[in-house]
């Protein structure tokens, strides 16, 4: 591609989609799918839900998460 890829891409990109949308419009130029409505670009029900929440709603929703994380053991050391 002719550039140098920050190290952390995958750390502030980590799914496919994510990256691609990343390479094509800030390594390569190009257009975003996503927002020229083009075909077969369906956007990620879960991004769009927590996008639509407010600060307070998007909290709520990230200590419901953390806590239900913690509660099955997800986030306990061991």
């Amino acid at each position: 591609m002719g550039r140098t890829l920050p190290a952390t891409l995958l750390f502030k990109h980590p799914t496919v989609d994510t990256l691609t949308t990343y390479l094509a419009t800030e390594v390569l130029g190009l257009a975003n799918p996503a927002e020229t409505g083009a075909p077969g670009v369906v956007p990620d029900a879960d991004v769009v839900e927590v996008q639509e929440l407010d600060d307070e709603e998007a909290e709520a929703d990230a200590r419901l998460e953390l806590a239900t994380l913690t509660a099955e053991g997800w986030l306990n050391e061991k």
